[in-house]
């Protein structure tokens, strides 16, 4: 998911991956990092939201969400809305019996 965009973000800037020299390197993988980065903090942000409006069912909707999504071959949406799912778990912490 991330790396595909972060991959289709340099193919659309015309940047040849292949031919940079090590300075240009370094500075590309900076930004693939950072733009990984960023979709993260978008993710927890989203799934905090989500939990916030629609509480258990959060995580039930993300779930739901990701298979549709799969089931259209819509493969980037459905490992977004995946990572959605996780980071609501994590946020929902260990469940208590």
């Amino acid at each position: 998911m991330m790396l595909s965009r972060a991959a289709a973000h340099r193919t659309s800037l015309n940047v040849d991956v292949g031919a940079e020299g090590p300075a240009d390197s370094d500075h590309a993988e900076k930004e693939e990092h950072d733009a990984m980065r960023m979709d993260e903090v978008n993710i927890h942000d989203y799934a905090r939201q989500l939990l916030e409006a629609h509480g258990d069912k959060a995580v039930v909707e993300a779930a739901q969400k990701a298979c549709a999504f799969e089931k259209q071959g819509e493969n980037e949406q459905a490992e977004t809305w995946r990572h959605i799912e996780a980071a609501l778990k994590l946020m929902r912490g260990p469940h208590v019996s």
